[in-house]
């Protein structure tokens, strides 16, 4: 799974960078895709700062630096980075506003939790509570 998300961010960052320079695609591909994932591993380890700030931007740009001129590289990596914040909050927004609905489906009238699954309240209103399983007839 972590291979398949880096590829894709790895991607973006190979179209950022061909806006700045066209490279043959072997080449931008490989320093886009194998920089963000050294980035990502980067941000990762530097355990001292928080989220890996500036660790991932620093090594996406030393990755691109072979190239790309050291402005564009720099823009590349914030652009990129602003892009995955902002992709970043619309998710947690979606996830958010699942929540919310999940929520309002699940809650009955005076406030308390419904559970989705009704077949286990069914069941306990049929067989009275300390009366267990009734044996077959």
């Amino acid at each position: 799974m972590v291979d398949l998300r880096l590829l894709v961010y790895g991607l973006h960052v190979a179209v950022l960078a061909a806006a700045f320079r066209p490279q043959s695609v072997g080449t931008l591909l490989a320093a886009s895709v194998g920089g963000y994932a050294l980035a990502w591993a980067a941000g990762l380890i530097a355990i001292v700062l928080p989220a890996g700030a500036g660790a991932r931007d620093l090594t996406l740009v030393l990755a691109l630096g072979a190239v790309l001129p050291t402005n564009p590289a720099v823009a590349v990596a914030v652009v990129s980075l602003a892009v995955t914040t902002v992709c970043d909050l619309a998710l947690a927004g979606v996830a958010a506003i699942g929540v919310a609905t999940l929520l309002r489906q699940h809650t009955a009238d005076d406030g308390s939790f419904v559970p989705a699954d009704r077949s286990m309240n069914d069941c306990a209103a049929v067989v009275p509570p300390g009366e267990g399983a009734r044996p077959a007839p």
